[in-house]
């Protein structure tokens, strides 16, 4: 398995943005070896598969997406859910003199959301995103949450539309199988969004 380094671990990397370390992150969590680690800034670190001889690895294409070939899926779905959203900061005032500065406290509220990196692994695993292909999905509403609760920012106006209704916030009935499914292991701000909006 290639898992495509983590060159974003050092401070000048020539990988791309995305190389985080969470497919080592997750074989690591599996007590799986791994091989190849002088190697992991510049190319893509391997997965031993010799111990996994003893057992059968099931690969199978995203769980809730048309299957285009093999294990290729439809992604374009996912997308057009996470667009309305509008999953960037909006904010109509005059740009500070000086940049808008988050105290720790404000940030760490959508620390979680900010380090989505937008896998489609929450999605994929929500059975109310199975039912029912029009619901907006976990990576949505996450990133929807990730805005609304950013103190910079002043889009709730355009986005509640899209969460307030049943292919929004209340298609979700609060399974919680993307917590389990998410690389990066986010925190439950589901249920804060579910609370305070």
């Amino acid at each position: 398995m290639g898992t495509g380094g983590y060159g974003r671990a050092f401070k000048i990397t020539s990988n791309a943005h995305e190389n985080t370390g969470d497919g080592l992150g997750m074989i690591l969590r599996n007590n799986l070896p791994l091989q190849d680690m002088e190697f992991v800034q510049f190319h893509p670190t391997g997965l031993q598969i010799e111990p996994l001889r003893k057992k059968a690895i099931v690969i199978d294409p995203l769980p809730g997406f048309e299957i285009i070939k093999d294990l290729a899926v439809d992604i374009d779905p996912f997308f057009e859910h996470l667009a309305k959203v509008k999953p960037y900061l909006i904010n109509d005032e005059p740009p500070p003199d000086k940049e808008s500065i988050q105290s720790p406290e404000e940030f760490k509220r959508i620390s979680d959301p900010v380090a989505c990196i937008l896998c489609m692994s929450c999605t994929s695993s929500c059975p109310s995103f199975w039912s029912d292909p029009e619901y907006i999905g976990p990576a949505a509403l996450y990133k929807a949450y990730r805005h609304i609760f950013d103190m910079r920012d002043k889009g709730i106006k355009y986005r509640v539309d899209v969460l307030d209704n049943k292919q929004g916030l209340w298609c979700c009935h609060i399974i919680f199988n993307y917590m389990d499914a998410c690389p990066k292991k986010v925190k439950d701000n589901e249920r804060d969004l579910t609370a305070e909006t």
